[in-house]
């Protein structure tokens, strides 16, 4: 081994020895823990949409910049099994689609404990906590905190609130999310907002609906004016919650009840935006009756849009056939376009039979050559092509009649020079390797040696056909 290697050598040696001798090292994921690490070494991303998301990509980069091919090689003794793909290969098993059911080689996580800098004694005691900003970005225009938490039954209850924040001049016009560490109560507000009447609730916590339940149900029952006393927030908030409970009062108005229904609210808000577009999709369909869908949509993309996805069956049933401009005309553009491409396919495929080494006749290689890589599949595909298509269909070839070819044209070039190769000068010949349609091989072999001894006659299977079968048609 060389000695630029022997460090990393011997620390791999040192973790086997460790993994030896402590085999009960207790219960939890592996996945989890790699997890916990990278993190913790700071492999998330620093910017947003990803933001706090494992970077694999740039994590990949820095390993296979980290070991020397030539080292992996020699821990696998020559073998290729712990080299690294540009696609992650293990890496990416290891870091990202752990099975739970599945045994990974230990040399492997050791690689990566040793790129982290961690033995093994490390990596299975607890990570330290990654270092991340008290600003994580949610989205473009929101910011989580620790802050003071208004809920009165934790231990965290620190009034008054909202506060001033205390944020950078940039973040000044963003929303920020205040959240509890301990009772997990959220709310949002503004920096410079000191008005609890402008704070949004977004989450109460277990803590907190258990302490409005009970003084809801306290007897006597408690007041109003008593409840926001007790709990403090206003009179709407707690009969909103309270009608989330299933806790709601018979001696409170139904107006009100209406009023804080949020769930009622939103299927309100649902109804009338449905009515609303209905009636101008409806009048757009009367002023131009003789418009497509697509044309209607062009017109009023916003209207086409909602009714199409949150009012499907009502949009299908009151907008114009689909295909309604299919004509004759169009037929024949695509029937001379069929003609087209067909002429072009079969001069391809002509000269892809005549070349050496043989190349083997698919679709894709096909619309490749013609230029047309996604544009001639999504035709045939569409059956807009349907004379292409069927040639195509008589054309290209699987591996065996790949195979089955390659061997015609070796039996056939021995043939001619009358001389019986080695078998290996007979399967090179035909670009076949050992594994390959060995039965195969063996049978052209064994019809080209009764050909060249005995003077047989090369069986109809092993004889070349006509390259180009489809001329006549």
């Amino acid at each position: 081994m060389p000695s630029r290697f022997a460090v990393s050598a011997l620390q791999i040696a040192k973790d086997s020895l460790w993994l030896l001798q402590n085999p009960d090292m207790g219960n939890g994921s592996l996945l989890q823990r790699h997890k916990d690490w990278q993190f913790a070494h700071g492999w998330q991303h620093k910017r947003a949409p990803h933001r706090g998301n494992f970077n694999f990509k740039g994590f990949l980069e820095a390993i296979r910049d980290h070991y020397d091919e030539e080292f992996l090689r020699v821990l696998c003794e020559g073998k290729a099994s712990l080299l690294i793909p540009e696609t992650g290969g293990w890496i990416r098993q290891l870091t990202m689609l752990q099975n739970k059911d599945r045994a990974y080689p230990p040399l492997q996580h050791m690689l990566l404990w040793q790129f982290l800098g961690l033995t093994v004694e490390e990596f299975f005691q607890d990570p330290s906590k990654p270092v991340i900003s008290p600003g994580l970005k949610k989205s473009k225009s929101q910011l989580t905190l620790d802050g003071p938490c208004p809920n009165v039954a934790c231990e965290q209850y620190d009034p008054p609130i909202p506060r001033i924040l205390d944020v950078p001049e940039e973040a000044r016009d963003k929303r920020f999310t205040i959240s509890c560490p301990v009772c997990d109560f959220s709310y949002t507000q503004r920096p410079s907002c000191d008005d609890p009447r402008r704070i949004r609730i977004k989450q109460t916590g277990n803590l907190w609906d258990s302490r409005l339940r009970e003084l809801l149900e306290r007897t006597p029952a408690l007041s109003l004016a008593q409840l926001t006393n007790e709990i403090g927030f206003s009179q709407a908030t707690i009969q909103k919650h309270a009608l989330r409970l299933d806790l709601w009062r018979s001696g409170w108005k139904d107006s009100v009840k209406q009023a804080v229904d949020s769930k009622g609210k939103s299927r309100r808000r649902k109804k009338a935006a449905r009515h609303r577009n209905r009636q101008k999709w409806l009048k757009l369909r009367n002023e131009f009756p003789g418009e497509s869908r697509s044309e209607l949509r062009k017109r009023a993309p916003r209207v086409g849009y909602y009714l199409s996805k949150h009012d499907t069956d009502w949009y299908n049933a009151h907008s114009p056939k689909k295909g309604g401009k299919w004509n004759r005309e169009r037929r024949k553009r695509w029937d001379s376009l069929d003609k087209t491409t067909l002429a072009v396919s079969k001069k391809e495929v002509a000269e892809m039979m005549q070349e050496d080494p043989p190349v083997r006749v698919t679709l894709h290689g096909l619309s490749d050559r013609l230029g047309q890589t996604s544009t001639l599949q999504t035709r045939l595909r569409r059956k807009k092509l349907p004379r292409t298509a069927e040639f195509i269909d008589q054309v290209v070839e699987n591996k065996r009649d790949y195979a089955l070819r390659r061997l015609r044209n070796a039996v056939d070039h021995y043939a001619q020079i009358k001389k019986l190769p080695a078998y290996r000068d007979f399967t090179d010949k035909a670009s076949m390797d050992y594994r390959s349609y060995p039965e195969l091989a063996s049978s052209a072999y064994a019809a080209l040696t009764a050909h060249i001894e005995e003077q047989e006659c090369i069986p109809e299977q092993w004889k070349t056909s006509d390259p180009e079968p489809w001329r006549e048609s």
